[in-house]
């Protein structure tokens, strides 16, 4: 394996499972690629289209595939705001917007 092929199968984005009481249901929240996070910093004047950004670039399935993305996220902030804020606080750590932690993998 190449050094370029072993850095590209590293896993180096911290994740985050989430507890969503009120859906009763567990959602995984990883950190973004250096990619994201640059078009995410694109959306900063914008607070909606920030936290929309941030949300769809952020939560995903098991295998680490996008759960929603910038044109279906609206679904997700139809629901409670409590259970939203739940993902938009772990968003935040694993993206290191926040003063936690978040271990890698």
């Amino acid at each position: 394996m190449s050094l370029r092929d072993t850095i590209k199968a590293i896993q180096d984005r911290p994740q985050e499972d989430v507890i969503i009481p009120q859906w009763d249901i567990t959602l995984r929240v990883m950190g973004m690629t250096a990619k994201e996070a640059f078009l995410l910093g694109e959306q900063s004047s914008n607070k909606e289209l920030f936290i929309s950004t941030l949300l769809a670039y952020s939560i995903v399935d098991d295998a680490g595939a996008r759960l929603y993305t910038i044109d279906t996220v609206s679904e997700l902030l139809d629901k409670s705001c409590d259970a939203v804020r739940l993902l938009m606080d772990a968003a935040r750590r694993v993206n290191g917007f926040d003063q936690g932690a978040v271990k890698n993998g």
